[in-house]
């Protein structure tokens, strides 16, 4: 009696937190289209699902067929999670691991329905693809996960913990140990699940909103000591040129000949502009060291304007067009913030590469935030590049002059005032939207959270 208890309360459990997560996704609607909870969702009512089979509840007795279909699409629904918040990109392999748990959960119900094979004749085949998909998941997961923030790693215990307790049900199901599943897969399920909700509890507590696309970024210490990493590297090269032209250069002053100068005079303006390039880089990168904020309680809509009033005039060109009709009282230091909305919109402008140029700027209040989108329709950021964009030093940009650090910047500047920086959409051909969201009212210790890079561990995503 306890033990169908235990049973139902699980079954039950996992059906309400499947209905939460759909709800979730429809009431992020139309703002933000979030497919991870509807992926999510999916994965808990199919395991759901599958346990009433596995636990021969009376639904499995009058609905054995469809439980076993349905049950089968676990596995798919959870890599498609997977693809959205871990492995976006990463040498397409996730995606194709979806793709394939998909074609085999059609191809093994066609051939059940048209009693082509037995579907219990598939469930061992099933399984090993399952086991081997899930030892790829594990170490993808350690890589990704653990170089990422704190949320990341959290959801990659829960991860591991489900990844384990289903091989052993599934090596159990196979007779190779001796564990029943009531003792392994539902908890780890339960673990993981509770790693998750976590998450976008917590985030649900910070923002005031669970519509801000689940990601995870490192966080600016992290970013900034990959900038320093790289600009070692790049400044190793150019000593190593500079080395080499003086060099070249002592040797042709030795012969002392007058033809020899239009040469000697040409090595020097190559080393003179290494050294600019050097200059200008470590600049770049130490525009954000140290930042000392001065917030004023300003309007947000009278920054916006100044802001595009400047800018305006530089690009006429560009059709702007402005909805600031809510007005927005907060604690910000204009000077940073006009120069991170600059940055942005330049983005923007090197973005369209065509003459009908169209930015469309959107200022809303969202609970206890101030939310501004700015959208072009520009040539839109490549999916793979979505999770570099605001790394230092990352450019797409051929020009000389371009060192990667504007949206860092911005970044970087919103952290400190206690927001966030996203890009809820981008679409090849199409445009980018980047939204900056800023509190309406900040919390003090904010500020200081990200103070100092080295002194204060404290993580900004």
């Amino acid at each position: 009696m306890v033990s169908h208890f235990f049973q139902y309360s699980f079954i039950y459990v996992y059906f309400a937190i499947s209905f939460i997560f759909v709800c979730l996704f429809f009431i992020s609607l139309p703002k933000r289209i979030l497919p991870y909870l509807i992926y999510f969702s999916l994965f808990v009512a199919a395991i759901a699902i599958n346990l009433l089979g596995v636990w021969h509840m009376p639904a499995a007795i009058t609905y054995s067929s469809i439980i076993k279909y349905a049950s089968y699409g676990a596995s798919t629904f959870f890599f498609l999670f997977y693809e959205q918040i871990f492995g976006q990109g990463f040498k397409k392999i996730n995606r194709r691991l979806w793709q394939l748990h998909l074609l085999c959960w059609i191809l093994i119900s066609v051939c059940s329905l048209f009693s082509i094979i037995r579907l219990e004749d598939t469930f061992l085949p099933y399984s090993v693809l399952n086991i081997l998909s899930i030892i790829y998941i594990v170490i993808a997961t350690i890589v990704k996960a653990f170089s990422g923030n704190k949320d990341a790693r959290i959801i990659n215990v829960g991860l591991i913990c489900l990844a384990i307790t289903i091989m052993i049900d599934i090596l159990s199901a196979v007779r190779l140990v001796n564990y029943a599943s009531l003792q392994t897969g539902s908890w780890g399920l339960l673990i993981f699940i509770g790693c998750v909700t976590t998450i976008l509890l917590k985030r649900y507590v910070a923002k005031g909103s669970i519509f801000e696309p689940l990601t995870f970024h490192n966080d600016p210490i992290d970013l900034k000591l990959k900038a320093d990493s790289m600009v070692m590297h790049i400044l190793k090269n150019e000593i190593s040129r500079l080395s080499y032209l003086n060099e070249r250069s002592k040797r042709m002053l030795a012969t002392v000949e007058i033809p020899i100068k239009d040469a000697i005079e040409k090595n020097f303006n190559e080393m003179d502009e290494s050294l600019q390039h050097m200059n200008n880089m470590i600049l770049a990168v130490k525009k954000t060291d140290d930042i000392e904020l001065n917030p004023r309680k300003l309007f947000f809509n009278t920054v916006i304007l100044e802001t595009l009033s400047a800018f305006k005039s530089g690009h006429p060109t560009i059709d702007f067009s402005i909805d600031l009709s809510t007005t927005i009282e907060l604690d910000i230091d204009p000077l940073h913030i006009r120069e991170c909305i600059t940055n942005v919109l330049s983005n923007s402008v090197e973005a369209i590469e065509h003459q009908n140029g169209k930015i469309h700027i959107h200022l809303y209040q969202k609970q206890h935030d101030a939310i501004l989108d700015i959208t072009d329709n520009g040539k839109g950021i490549h999916k793979h590049h979505l999770h570099d964009v605001i790394t230092p030093l990352f450019t797409t940009k051929t020009s000389f002059s371009n060192y990667g650090v504007g949206l860092y910047y911005v970044y970087f500047v919103v952290k400190k005032h206690g927001g966030s920086l996203s890009i809820p959409y981008s679409e090849v051909g199409k445009g980018t939207t980047i939204c900056i969201q800023l509190p309406v009212s900040t919390n003090s210790k904010t500020f200081w959270s990200v103070n100092a890079f080295g002194k204060n561990k404290s993580h900004a995503g």
